[in-house]
């Protein structure tokens, strides 16, 4: 399925918009009101005579398109338009659009559907497309999805960025694999599992941290791709471990004398007293387990709102940190909640009972496995990726989130990866985990439309400019029993670049708000395999000089002290300048500002040089005159 355009009437900021994704086929919808009750439509269809077929050389991927704009101008909005009307469980919300779009079965078929009790004109290639009106009352706009094919396809959105955004969940048809999509949905799922009871970790697991459950899931999910057989399209050096740390932070409370929590401060000394004596083999298991100990008293002492906790924490002489902490998280079920003269047990103690012993051995297994290494001894270690351990792994982290409290005992790390890296992991990790871990491809329909929003966001331009050659080749292999519609936005030119010039629409906002969509008819230059610096000279990107503003108005401020100077007098500020001109690296300006400060200095350097040589001459003079 592809989707060639569509307009909205109801969607701000887009209500009034027409939206051209179409390579084939330039279309553009007309609205005149004629009088207070009618209403002329007239929309513009011409196919495009620059067309090619099967351009991008992928049998399963039938349309590409770009949405270039700067930051601001709406990228964003069209996307979200597209996840929030097409998808099956959305579509009854469409009462005032029109959308133009084909079909492909045994043979393909154009469809265009508008509401039924427009006055709608087609101009130009009418007969390419199947007319097909809804009825468009809210009372009856469950009929645009009986006469629309758009629920032949599931869509997928991503994005890196974390949008600030109202977010659209998963529905029927959708699937929202963006940073803020799935903060937003572990956080839903959650809070329904907490309300139902089903949740082990009771209230605590409300206000744990959104990004610690993110991170987790990061891990996870990149951890599956790099055993996978797409991490050879990775643009860096596969990760080889991933850098666990425990954390100390949680201790500095309980060091505080004004907390009331000088007997955990006390207990705490004394498990990192006997550790001190442990083997070295036995240190590295001791100090998490000391660390979990910590953390869990944190959330009590400091997260609980005042209430008070009933616990055995009689220490053994004889004991370890781990027969201590072992014994203490398995005799929780029984510790009790103290309200006043009455006691009362806590769920999730009770929970955590069961969970943490199996968290401590699990931590044992993968430490004997040698999947886990302890680094210096006690509080670093490094997991050790490889086919076999990422089970391990995935058991570890989803064990982890479970007994964690309010804060993290445990951070995680890539040793050496920047952010575009994580960025561009995160991009294919979470696509590939959403295909075989989350869906399957039994669950996920034929015809796929993709919206990758800013998907470069945070690269080295080396690596735009690869950015649109390897995710295309990433979805076509994945996605290879399905059809692909791709949708990209981009405020940058690399992927312009990549794209025949009617496969991208341009947008600009308008200093007074508005939009300004540029028809894909209209004489903008091709863009395919154009220079990036011809692109980046485009006013459309850049306004003015391709340097940094900073440079500018420096370079600006220069000019003004030069043709305000009176010619006759040099001084050190004026000498300053020539210097800031020679730091400058574009040698055409450069030059132009050589000339213009000779012109208006050059007298006054070359007589202070014949001076400076004068008295240079004099002194030789004298030296002379005197050994003689």
């Amino acid at each position: 399925m592809i989707i060639h355009f569509f307009w909205t009437d109801d969607f701000p900021p887009l209500n009034g918009k027409g939206i051209n994704l179409s390579a084939e086929y330039f279309m553009r919808l007309d609205v005149q009101k004629e009088s207070a009750d009618r209403v002329q439509y007239r929309l513009h269809i011409n196919k495009n005579p620059e067309y090619l077929t099967g351009f991008w050389g992928n049998n399963n991927i039938d349309a590409v398109s770009a949405i270039i704009g700067k930051n601001g101008a709406g990228k964003t909005s069209i996307l979200r338009y597209i996840m929030s009307r097409f998808p099956e469980g959305l579509e009854a919300n469409i009462h005032n659009d029109l959308v133009a779009y084909s079909v492909t079965g045994e043979e393909t078929r154009n469809y265009i559907v508008y509401p039924g009790n427009w006055d709608l004109e087609v101009v130009g290639e009418a007969g390419h497309f199947e007319m097909v009106p809804y009825t468009n009352f809210p009372e009856t706009a469950n009929d645009f999805r009986y006469v629309a094919h758009l629920t032949q396809a599931d869509y997928i959105f991503y994005s890196f960025m974390l949008d600030y955004g109202p977010q659209v969940f998963d529905w029927h048809g959708l699937k929202n694999i963006s940073t803020a999509g799935l903060m937003a949905a572990d956080r839903k799922r959650l809070f329904e599992e907490a309300m139902k009871g089903a949740s082990a970790n009771d209230t605590s697991i409300l206000i744990e941290s959104d990004v610690d459950r993110m991170v987790s899931q990061e891990f996870g999910m990149a951890t599956q791709f790099i055993i996978s057989e797409f991490k050879s399209l990775l643009p860096f050096p596969l990760p080889k471990s991933i850098a666990i740390k425990i954390v100390q932070e949680d201790r500095a409370f309980f060091k505080n004398p004004d907390n009331g929590s000088s007997d955990v401060q006390e207990i705490i000394g004394k498990l990192e007293d006997w550790n001190k004596d442990a083997s070295i083999e036995e240190r590295p298991l001791n100090s998490l387990l000391i660390a979990l100990y910590v953390n869990y008293m944190l959330t009590e002492r400091k997260y609980s709102g005042g209430m008070t906790f009933k616990h055995n924490t009689e220490l053994n002489y004889k004991e370890t940190p781990y027969s201590f902490v072992t014994r203490f998280f398995g005799n929780l079920a029984n510790d009790l909640y103290v309200d006043g003269s009455k006691e009362y047990p806590i769920a999730r103690n009770k929970a955590l009972s069961l969970k943490i012993p199996e968290f401590i051995a699990l931590v044992k297994v993968v430490l004997a496995s040698g999947d886990l290494l302890a680094i210096d001894g006690e509080a670093d270690f490094n997991f050790v990726i490889t086919q076999e351990g990422i089970e391990k792994f995935e058991q570890l982290m989803k064990s982890y989130m479970e007994v964690k409290g309010i804060t993290n005992f445990l951070s995680f790390n890539w040793p050496s990866l920047s952010t575009g890296q994580q960025s561009f992991l995160s991009l294919v990790s979470r696509f590939l985990h959403m295909k075989r871990h989350e869906i399957g491809s039994d669950s996920l329909k034929r015809d796929l439309v993709i919206l990758i929003d800013e998907g470069d966001a945070g690269f080295h331009p080396e690596w735009q400019r690869q950015f649109f050659k390897k995710a295309l080749a990433f979805l076509s292999l994945l996605f290879n029993d399905h059809r692909l519609q791709l949708i990209f936005t981009a405020n940058a030119p690399f992927l312009t670049s990549d794209m025949p010039r009617y496969c991208v629409t341009f947008i600009e906002k308008t200093d007074d708000g508005g939009w300004i969509i540029h028809d894909k008819e209209n004489n903008r230059e091709e863009t395919f395999g154009s220079n990036i610096h011809t692109l980046l000279s485009n006013g459309f990107y850049m306004e003015g000089a391709l340097i940094g503003d900073f440079a500018r108005e420096k370079i600006n401020d220069l000019i003004k002290r030069i043709y305000a100077a009176d010619g006759i007098y040099l001084d050190d500020n004026l000498r300053e300048d020539k210097k800031l001109i020679a730091l400058i690296g574009e040698p055409v300006l450069r030059r132009k500002l050589e000339l213009m400060w000779s012109d208006k200095f050059g007298l006054l350097e070359e007589e202070e040089l014949l001076r400076k040589r004068l008295r240079e001459i004099e002194e030789e003079k004298e030296i002379k005159s005197k050994k003689k």
